[in-house]
Formats: C-alpha cells, structure tokens, sequence
C-alpha cells in the first residue's frame, strides 16, 4: 500500500493545454510546410513550357 502512495504525484505546475501546444505546434508547422512546398512545386510544375526552335536558336536577335 506504501508503493501506491509513492506513485501518486503532486499536481504538475504545467498547465494542461502546454502538453497540446508542445505536441499540435510542430505538427501543424510540419503540416503547413508540406502544403505550402507542394503548392510551390505545384506550381512550377505547371507553369507554361517555353519551347525553343532550334531553327531560331541559333540566330542572333534583331531588335
């Protein structure tokens, strides 16, 4: 019965929503971060080609 006692702790000083915060703040950055590099790379991804003409290429500009 003394073991028992022992393992029953004092109130933490912590508050209960530090435990949430440490946990959901990383992960939501986390989570934020995989969105916005998939919308940047999204949008490199289907962003209009630029074709060359190798015809044209090789010609020096007139302008």
């Amino acid at each position: 019965m003394d073991f028992l006692i022992l393992l029953q702790a004092e109130p933490s000083p912590w508050p209960v929503w530090s435990g949430y915060a440490l946990c959901f703040v990383p992960l939501a950055a986390v989570i934020l971060g995989f969105i916005i590099a998939a919308r940047f790379t999204d949008k490199q991804a289907t962003s209009a080609y630029l074709r060359l003409d190798p015809a044209k290429a090789n010609e020096p500009e007139q302008g």
